[in-house]
């Protein structure tokens, strides 16, 4: 919870947000990793709605999954290289970035 105080000196709380410790570890598991054909399998402990985003190593989304639930997802028609996988969970605010390799 953070306490924000403005220059009048009248101060906001702001709402109460879980946070994962280091007890409580989430995890991100994709594979084939590499991929030769583009089918990837990923699975996640993110619960919720979920928004995976592709991101090219430039930092440009090249593709994205809105209410996306543990299962396949195929990136063939992208250039072979590599890429980072966001998994972002709408109801904690929780994210989780790996990097993926698209091999021809």
């Amino acid at each position: 919870r953070l306490r924000q105080t403005d220059q009048d000196g009248k101060a906001v709380l702001s709402e109460i947000k879980p946070v994962k410790g280091l007890n409580q570890p989430s995890s991100l598991q994709v594979y084939p990793n590499p991929t030769p054909d583009g089918q990837i399998t990923v699975v996640t402990s993110l619960t919720g709605e979920l928004v995976l985003r592709l991101i090219d190593m430039n930092g440009k989304v090249v593709r994205q999954w809105s209410d996306f639930a543990n299962g396949r997802i195929y990136i063939g028609a992208l250039a072979a290289g590599t890429y980072s996988l966001q998994v972002y969970s709408k109801a904690t605010l929780e994210m989780q970035q790996t990097k993926i390799m698209l091999a021809r």
